[in-house]
This record gives structure tokens, sequence and C-alpha cells, in this order.
């Protein structure tokens, strides 16, 4: 009896507890909407203006910092299409600007968008509560694409910060999270822009699907859209008891088994800073395309240190800017990867270049600065890299080639450069190849503009030299010099004979001559 008796108190409690939860938990009836808001805060005023065309429809739920309250449960009540402001409605410790939220794994749902709306002179920051949460924030799954999932999601104007990078931490700096953003298959966009990540193990982004899909078979199944904009991203050396270590990635996009998809993937205007093995790592599959344009890199991965997953295996890490991975399909298209305006620059350390490429792969290179021990470093050197025309880029080459590292706030009014930073107006088409050379710095090096290029085709064009070299000043540099004329050497220095410089003068698709190109380079710089 007494048995029967527990089990009866144990269910109304359980009861009680769900209609209490339930009475509490947010609802599409019971969450405003956004239009409907008054009374704000400044800092959230300020975003109900500045998105109120993308707000309009839209629920918001506006929520304030509390340490006892976990983020991620207040997130997972509100229901979809809903804008989660984070306001600074709350009085932090005495000269102390960051209000803190605290959450394990946030779950983001379809349409869900977390925007922070702090007050001048406050800074969201989003804190890992660590012991358990892989993951920061997680989209999508990786069992199937959700097709049914269709609206966007924002996350803008937040820094985030994993465990452990609170000053007198008592496990001297151990960030929990693998990563930050974990996005697996969806087939909505995740539109990441003006944050602050506080590097973890792995990376500040990480997209990792590998379900098959061909994106052109159906134009409402274009699969997994990530735009991820005018960030800045810190890595940091991680100390811990027993091991000193960098993170791995700042931005890791892997997506081999999705075909066709292009427009969908981009990595534009963010500024990479400090202690990481690789700016970014991207693998694309057959035919997809993708956009790195304007990012500044800026990192430190000399010396010793490891990644943790690297120092656990007992291997060296790959280091470098950006890494390009294809795929090793004979009867499928490479995908093409557009570079255009970004610097690149990598501490000196003996293994390490600026741009990794592990081809079957295609690759357009327009007005970047290349800074470091080595341009490149080709892995699988068996299958060909091919080189793109750079020439539809040049649109994107609208910052100079100096060393600017912006660093956007994540409480800025609009998506601009800061105050310090010079605006570019995009130059007016048609561009010429002058415009597009790539530039090159060797940091404690002889190393040369082609060094580490081992097996490609087409030409890749920088202000010192033409990949491979032309000697010939009649060499005229057409639709060919893209597609056709295969080389294989290890030092990626070729001289055209003339029966190739014959060929290459065939055909309608004549740009300039490779002397014309340079005198336009010559007479430009001369300005």
């Amino acid at each position: 009896m007494k048995h029967y008796m527990a089990l009866f108190l144990a269910s109304l409690f359980l009861l009680h507890s769900l209609q209490a939860q339930a009475a509490t938990q947010p609802t599409a009836s019971t969450v405003p909407s956004c239009d409907s808001l008054t009374g704000q805060t400044l800092g959230v005023q300020r975003r109900l203006d500045q998105y109120k065309e993308f707000f309009r429809g839209k629920q918001c739920l506006v929520l304030s910092a509390n340490r006892k309250e976990n983020l991620n449960e207040l997130i997972h009540q509100a229901p979809e299409n809903t804008v989660i402001l984070l306001s600074s409605n709350i009085v932090p410790v005495r000269g102390r600007t960051a209000v803190e939220y605290f959450t394990y794994k946030i779950v983001l749902k379809d349409g869900q968008d977390i925007i922070g709306a702090a007050d001048d002179g406050f800074e969201i920051v989003v804190m890992s509560r660590g012991h358990g949460s892989e993951h920061m924030v997680e989209v999508g799954t990786s069992e199937n694409f959700r097709f049914g999932e269709t609206r966007d999601s924002h996350i803008k104007h937040l820094t985030f910060r994993p465990l452990g990078y609170t000053a007198g931490h008592p496990d001297g700096g151990f960030p929990e999270p693998n990563s930050i953003i974990f996005a697996e298959c969806y087939n909505r966009r995740l539109i990441v822009k003006d944050n602050i990540f506080h590097l973890p193990n792995r990376s500040a982004m990480n997209l990792d699907c590998k379900k098959s899909l061909d994106a052109t078979a159906d134009s409402n199944r274009p699969g997994p859209g990530l735009q991820f904009a005018n960030n800045t991203i810190r890595g940091h050396l991680i100390q811990n008891r027993f091991l000193n270590y960098m993170p791995e990635d700042g931005v890791f996009v892997n997506l081999p088994a999705i075909r066709n998809q292009s427009q969908r993937i981009s990595v534009t205007d963010n500024t990479f800073l400090g202690r990481v093995a690789e700016a970014g790592e991207f693998t694309l599959g057959p035919g997809s395309r993708m956009d790195i344009f304007r990012n500044t890199v800026d990192i430190i991965n000399n010396g010793s240190t490891n990644t943790f997953r690297d120092a656990s295996a007992q291997r060296s890490p790959r280091v470098g800017g950006f890494t390009l991975i294809g795929h090793t399909d004979a009867n499928a298209e490479p995908p093409l990867f557009n570079l255009a305006g970004n610097w690149i620059q990598v501490s000196p350390r003996a293994e390490e270049a600026a741009i990794n490429v592990s081809p079957p792969l295609r690759l357009a290179l327009a007005c970047n600065h290349l800074q470091a021990i080595r341009p490149w470093r080709q892995f699988q050197p068996h299958f060909s890299l091919k080189a793109d025309d750079p020439l539809p880029l040049a649109g994107e080459c609208e910052r100079p080639m100096t060393s600017p590292v912006v660093t956007p706030t994540p409480n800025s009014t609009v998506a601009m450069p800061s105050a310090s930073s010079t605006v570019f107006t995009p130059t007016p088409a048609p561009y010429s190849i002058s415009q597009i050379l790539n530039t090159w710095t060797a940091i404690n090096s002889s190393a040369t503009a082609c060094d580490g290029l081992v097996n490609y085709e087409g030409r890749f064009f920088f202000k010192s030299a033409v990949c491979p070299t032309v000697t010939t000043p009649s060499a005229f540099v057409t639709d060919k010099a893209f597609s056709g004329n295969t080389t294989s050497n290890k030092k990626g220095l070729i001289s055209t004979s003339s029966a190739d410089s014959t060929r290459m003068t065939a055909g309608s698709g004549v740009i300039t001559t490779l002397a014309i190109l340079l005198a336009l380079y010559q007479s430009a710089s001369s300005l």
C-alpha cells in the first residue's frame, strides 16, 4: 500500500511540475510580435529599428542576463521563427562592461535568431557552462536535411567565450566545447555575422554534413547554406594542468557529398587573429562552389605547439592560412574555390604555407596578399590543381594590399567597417588583369610566388611572377591559360616553349599579352 501511495504522490508532483512549466513556457501565442514591442532598453530599441524590415512578421523574445538561468533552456522554450534578443538589462559587476549569459548546448530551431542588443558601452557575452556540452550552438542533424525547414537563422552581435577564458579559472584555461557553432545537415541558411569568437578546442564555426545531395535536382532542396561574415576569431594558447595546445581552425566546412551547390557557402570580411593552426579548412563535393573574400588572416602557429587531437595522436598538425580540399572522383567536375581580396599572413613555421591545396579542385585567385614561409603546399600531387579565370572576381578586390586588422564590434549598430577603416567603392566593370594580380612576401625564406605547387593546370598571376612563368613576350593569355597547359614541376617555375606560345595564341578568347599585363600593373603602380 505504501508503494502505491508513493507512486501516486510522485505522479501528482510530476503533474504539478509540468503544469507549472507549461504556464511559464513561451508559446506562439505568448511571445509578442516584434512590431508591438515598446518601452525597451536603448540596445533593444536600436536592433528593432536597425532590423525593422527583417523583423516584420516575426515574434521577439527579449531576455535579461541572469547567472542562475541557462540560455539554452530559454531558447528551447521559444517557438520557431522567433527573434531572441539578448539585452543588457542587468546591473553588471562594478567596473565590468560584459553582460554574461550562461548556457549549455543551444539547439536552434527553424527560423530562430539570436541577436545581441546591448546598450552603449556594454557587450553581450555568451559563456559556456562546460562539463558535457560538446558545442555551444547546434543546427541541423546528421540523419537528414529536414527539407521542410527553410527559414533562415541569424546569429549576430555576440561575443562567444568558452569555459576557461575567465581569468583565474581553476582548470588553468581548458575550454570544454569542441566547437562554438556546430552545424550538420539542414536546408536553410545560417547567417553568422558581426560576432567575436574566442576559440575552443576545434573551431568557431563547424559545418559538417556528410549526407549525399544533388543541389540542382530540386530548387527547394539546395542543402545547407552558410554566410559567415564580418566576424573576429581569436585563438589563444590553451593551457591546463597536462598540456599546452592551440585550436585547430577558425572555420571548418566539410560538405564532401553535396554536389553542384553554388551561392550557398561564403566566408567573407572576417578577421582571424592569434594562436590557431589554420584560419579555415574547406572541403567541397563535385561541382560545388564557395566564396572566400576579403578576409584578414594574421595568425600564429609557430614553435612546437600542437592541437589537442594531433597531440593525442602523436602527430604534427597541419598549419597554414586556408586549406582547400577537393574530391578524387575522376568522372565528376571538381569543386571551385573563389579566393579574392584576402590578406593571409601566417607565422614562420617550417611546414606552414599561406594556402594548402588537396586537389582535384579548381581555384580562382585574385588580388590576394600571401605572406608566409612559402605560398603553397600541395597534397596529393598526383592529382591536378586547376587555375580558374580570376577576372570575374575583380569586383571583390575593394580593399588595398595593406595589412588592415579591423575588429568588428558585436554591438555596432550597422554592419559596416569601423570608423578607422577606409570605405572603398567597387571598381566599375570592365576589369583588367592588372586589377587582379596577387602579391607574395616571403618570411624568413627565399621562396617565390610559385613555390610549393607541384601539379597544376593554367596560370596564377602574381605581381612578381606568373605560375608557371612565361618568358616569351608574345605569349598570349587566353581561356586556355586557365583550362589547359598542364604542368608538373616541383618548383612550379616553367618557361613556356614557342610551341606552347603558338597554341595559346589560337582561339577567340585572347585577353591580353603577358607583356601588356605587366605594363598595365607597372603603370597602375606608378600612379
